[in-house]
């Protein structure tokens, strides 16, 4: 009996080591970009152009949009595709490339002109 509590205990503490492994529980596209449920938080990734991304992150509630303080623009539709697997989700422009990372919510950005991690590879964690 004392075995069977021992195993029932290291089994429950794997699935809960293993759920806070996986930050990100859901997300959505529309036709500006993607938005994604974070543990805790949400994540907005806009589609501002072909080579302007526009990322929020709220650690708490919605995401609200950001006014535009040095030049007003209303960004035209940009085309962009959305891949996921077990990993990683992917937003892919014609010229960037925005993929988080599930397990670790690391963000990093490539493309035609540049290939970098978020600045001193900043993560978002609470």
């Amino acid at each position: 009996m004392k075995y069977l509590s021992l195993l029932f205990l290291s089994l429950l503490a794997l699935a809960s080591a293993k759920a806070e492994l996986q930050p990100v529980t859901s997300w959505k596209q529309d036709e500006k970009g993607i938005t994604v449920t974070l543990n805790p938080g949400t994540l907005r990734i806009l589609v501002c152009k072909e080579g302007i991304l526009r990322v929020q992150y709220a650690k708490e509630g919605e995401i609200h949009p950001l006014p535009d303080i040095i030049q007003p623009k209303q960004w035209a539709a940009a085309p962009f595709t959305v891949t996921e697997d077990a990993a990683k989700l992917t937003l892919k422009t014609k010229l960037v490339t925005a993929t988080l990372g599930k397990a670790d919510r690391t963000l990093i950005y490539s493309g035609e002109a540049i290939t970098a991690k978020a600045p001193h590879d900043v993560q978002l964690h609470p």
